[in-house]
């Protein structure tokens, strides 16, 4: 699994079939936090993000689909902020760390 996923705090109405120059446009902005392994920072037309890359749980696999079919898996992904530092009451970090908790609690 080699998708790099990243979920933005806006919405970006683009048909599906035109493809964007996504690392010259964002990607390459993303910069690591000093001394944060999985935090980051990043801008969006000239706003500032605060990111943070989360790991999916090991029995779980994260999928990106169109319609009903399968694009690509993926096992992390960043997730942005916008003008507000990540933190773990985020609803996104909240969703995966309810992952390993559900295993927990069904075995």
């Amino acid at each position: 699994m080699s998708s790099n996923v990243y979920s933005m705090p806006c919405s970006i109405d683009v048909p599906s079939t035109i493809t964007s120059d996504i690392k010259r446009h964002f990607t390459n902005s993303i910069k690591q936090k000093d001394n944060h392994d999985n935090k980051c920072v990043a801008s969006f037309r000239g706003r500032p993000l605060d990111g943070e890359q989360l790991n999916i749980p090991d029995d779980y696999i994260g999928v990106l689909t169109n319609s009903s079919k399968i694009v690509s898996s993926f096992d992390k992904l960043t997730y942005f902020n916008l003008d507000c530092s990540t933190s773990k009451n985020d609803c996104l970090a909240r969703s995966i760390a309810w992952l390993s908790l559900a295993k927990i609690l069904h075995e």
